[in-house]
């Protein structure tokens, strides 16, 4: 039989080393489980490999020392697997937090009662060579079994065997288990383990107990493994509920961040419509020279603070990847007509001197999104000046080269001898709200969202911006971008459009229904579409001015005004309900939105409303101008 006992330990030892292996490599997670399951692993690696020295030693051993000293402690791990396995069991079942356990102390309690009677078991075998009880061994190197090594020895084994099944029991009624397969797994196990022990005993040649434990060691890592999967799978289950929870409550942030720049930007334009148009309305009057003054320094703090609303506007838009590129062509007189109208008046109020040189390629013209190419260019130029002292000097160089693929480069660096900035500040010049803190930033405040906003526009261009700048000595801004470009001729339309389009006379006798319900704002559209000899007829809410439309003879409006958010009928329901008029002017009347919603989400509502186009308050007089006459119908329609 001991040929037979030699090959189940090997059988045993392969499958141990192979589980180990497996084991170690696998990236499992570092609970308590698997750590009890590793230190099971390794006791076991141990049990069976003293049994095979043990079996070396019977047949080899020329000590009687070393003989007794190694069969001694080869009686002692008969029950080590038992032991260690109900041990492992425990931990199975303990109340457990997540990876964690918990309570420790109760778990320490309870192995330490089930570890007692192994530790007695070890005390009692240790003495053997003094008793004989598990084994005798004569001068002569006679081996025979003493009375207690099977009823002890193995009866501990298969003692510990049935604890762990009714362990397992009492785990699988408190539905410690994912399910009903992993407990009967492991009563299997503990089952054959018994039987195994229990076959020793009636058979005490059959030594196949670490074979039985090897075999069903497999069985268990498979429950194990089984375990961990099913709570992986829980775990991005539940971190997946988690992230769509997240998602949904990031969603619904951003539709509130939405809805409250939407109504906060309605409800400071409103009223800064009023002031600038009032404004604007005051300085076509007859004034003395004081009182011209107060309204021009009125008009610039209002511009101002409309600057401040667009720049918190775009930096939300721009952070949420709202922005869309429209790009045209832009032509160079335009730009420079630009820079004359809107910096000109800037650092000519400071006695600043401005220097600009362009080197254009000439017959080519850059496509660009005009707005935003003027946004980054605007910034850039108005701090320079906001932070250049009375009599500085900014200068300004704009240079093109052609590149493959049909592409224009267009290089702009704009220098001033200002105040400068600190090497500190440069690291986070482009962070949203940052201000240097010094003397002329305390003269200039703002919401300092102007450079973060060149950077989201130059990246939306796929362009670079640089930054050289010293304390005292000035800054300068380098930026880069390329645009698709086209040929001038192509493009000779648009001069003679733009010269068409400034024929105020187009304007006169034109009929315009006004939809308004803020009296003062009705009053300054009134005033301004009168100044241009226009016929107004206005609305106080969205039905009513669906009525006069459809009160009067066809044709009779040649453009409609709608303000969005108006009483008993808001401006999108107004419009829609104009379209849907059996007339032949329904669908063809050009009506535009005039109203303080200015997010782009707004303008294409209004577009998905039928309407033609979104003027976004504070109203520009030229820009309400040129949009009506780009739609006026033909001079010779009739009514």
């Amino acid at each position: 039989m001991t040929t037979w006992h030699i090959e189940t330990d090997y059988f045993a030892l392969v499958l141990f080393l192979i589980m180990l292996i497996k084991n170690k490599r696998n990236e499992r997670s570092a609970g308590v489980e698997y750590a009890a399951f590793l230190k099971v692993l390794l006791l076991s690696l141990f049990s069976v490999s003293w049994d095979i020295l043990s079996t070396f030693v019977m047949e080899y051993a020329v000590s009687w020392w070393l003989y007794q000293c190694v069969m001694t402690v080869y009686v002692m791990t008969i029950p080590l697997l038992g032991a260690a396995w109900v041990c492992y069991a425990a931990v199975l079942v303990a109340d457990k937090d997540g990876e964690e356990l918990a309570d420790r102390k109760a778990l320490t309690h309870q192995i330490s009662w089930l570890v007692a009677p192994y530790l007695l078991f070890c005390a009692v075998a240790a003495a053997n060579p003094l008793t004989g009880w598990f084994f005798t061994l004569s001068y002569t190197m006679e081996y025979a079994r003493g009375p207690l090594i099977i009823p002890v020895g193995v009866g501990l084994t298969a003692l510990y065997s049935l604890s762990g099944i009714f362990l397992v029991l009492d785990g699988a009624q408190r539905q410690k288990f994912y399910t009903r397969l992993d407990a009967i797994l492991l009563i299997l196990f503990f089952s054959c383990s018994a039987m195994s022990a229990f076959i020793q005993m009636a058979h005490p040649g059959w030594l196949i107990i670490n074979a039985a434990y090897a075999v069903s060691y497999v069985f268990c890592d498979m429950t194990i493994e089984e375990e961990r999967r099913r709570k992986l799978y829980q775990k991005i289950e539940q971190q997946n509920v988690s992230l769509q929870k997240i998602a949904r409550e990031a969603e619904e942030a951003n539709r509130a961040k939405s809805e409250f720049l939407s109504r906060i930007s309605h409800d400071i334009r409103t009223p800064l419509n009023g002031i600038i148009g009032m404004t604007y309305l005051a300085r076509k009057q007859e004034n003395s020279p004081a009182t011209q003054d107060c309204l021009a320094k009125i008009d610039v703090a209002s511009r101002f603070l409309q600057g401040l609303i667009n720049d918190i506007l775009d930096m939300s838009k721009a952070e949420s990847n709202k922005i869309e590129l429209r790009p045209e062509p832009y032509l160079l007189d335009d730009f420079l007509e630009y820079l004359d109208s809107v910096i000109a008046p800037l650092y000519q109020q400071k006695h600043q001197t401005f220097t600009l040189k362009t080197v254009p390629i000439r017959n080519v013209v850059p496509k660009m999104d005009v707005l935003r190419f003027n946004q980054i260019v605007f910034n850039l130029l108005s701090n320079a000046i906001k932070y250049t002292p009375d009599g500085g000097h900014i200068s300004m160089t704009v240079t093109d080269e052609l590149m493959p693929g049909h592409r224009e480069r267009i290089t702009v660096v704009i220098s001033d001898n200002g105040v400068g900035m600190s090497d500190e500040f440069q690291k986070i010049l482009f962070d949203p709200f940052t201000q240097e803190a010094n003397s002329a930033s305390a003269e200039n405040q703002g919401t300092g969202l102007g450079l973060a906003i060149v950077k989201k526009m130059v990246d939306l261009m796929h362009g670079t911006i640089a930054v050289k700048s010293r304390l005292k000595e000035g800054t300068t801004f380098t930026v880069t971008l390329e645009f698709d470009y086209v040929e001038i001729d192509q493009i000779t339309w648009k001069r003679e459009q733009n010269d068409t389009v400034r024929d105020d006379g187009r304007l006169a006798g034109k009929r315009i229904l006004l939809c308004e319900d803020n009296s003062l704002n009705r009053e300054i559209a009134c005033a301004l579409l009168e100044s241009r000899q226009m016929e107004v007829t206005a609305a106080e809410n969205g039905r009513l001015g669906v009525e006069i439309f459809s009160d009067s003879a066809p044709y009779g409006f040649d453009a409609v005004l709608m303000d969005l958010r108006m009483p008993v009928m808001n401006g999108y329901d107004a419009a829609r309900g104009i379209r849907e008029l059996d007339r032949p002017d329904a669908k063809s009347v050009p009506i535009f939105a005039m109203t303080a919603d200015a997010l782009s989400e707004d303008a294409q509502k209004c577009r998905e409303a039928g309407m033609n186009g979104h003027i976004a308050k504070p109203i520009s007089p030229d820009v309400l101008f040129e949009t009506l006459e780009r739609s006026m119908p033909s001079p010779d329609r009739k009514a």
